[in-house]
């Protein structure tokens, strides 16, 4: 005999047909924020509360991240990091948005970590983006710089 006080499971709160929130819409909590960037939570909320990163909107004692608000800024920091950088790619595939780190982007290309260093700084790797003090790649980005210097490559004229 069904009960009651039996709560009904999340898949039948959304009426069938019907889908979540366009992507844009989304949310992220501080957690998710700083499992996208590879950073500790305590580094995005101390920038929350210095005023330095992305919008948020506080929910009672909770900070939400919207989607729309993060991709706004991590194309600003992009721009920040100078005229070097290559054009950024207008379309961008979802799992294009992944970020690697410094180390993440080193063991891909097999490089060390201050030969990427060293790129960044002359301006002749991959176009990345400050986060605070952590230099972040996007994946758009790198599979960009990569085909640049395959073609490059190819045409038998090299690019540094």
């Amino acid at each position: 005999m069904p009960s009651s006080s039996r709560r009904p499971s999340p898949s039948s709160s959304t009426p069938p047909g019907v889908d979540g929130p366009p992507e844009e819409e989304a949310w992220l909590s501080t957690p998710d924020l700083a499992a996208r960037w590879k950073l500790p939570p305590k580094t995005i909320a101390s920038w929350a509360s210095s005023g330095a990163g992305p919008r948020f909107a506080r929910l009672g004692r909770h900070r939400r991240y919207r989607l729309s608000d993060i991709r706004t800024w991590e194309f600003q920091q992009l721009e920040k990091t100078g005229p070097h950088s290559p054009t950024a790619a207008v379309s961008v595939r979802h799992d294009d948005e992944t970020w690697l780190t410094s180390v993440e982007l080193a063991a891909r290309l097999q490089i060390s970590a201050r030969t990427l260093d060293s790129w960044a700084t002359t301006g002749t790797g991959p176009r990345h983006a400050r986060l605070g003090r952590h230099r972040r790649y996007r994946l758009a980005d790198i599979r960009t710089w990569e085909s640049q210097r395959l073609d490059a490559t190819v045409t038998g004229h090299p690019t540094r």
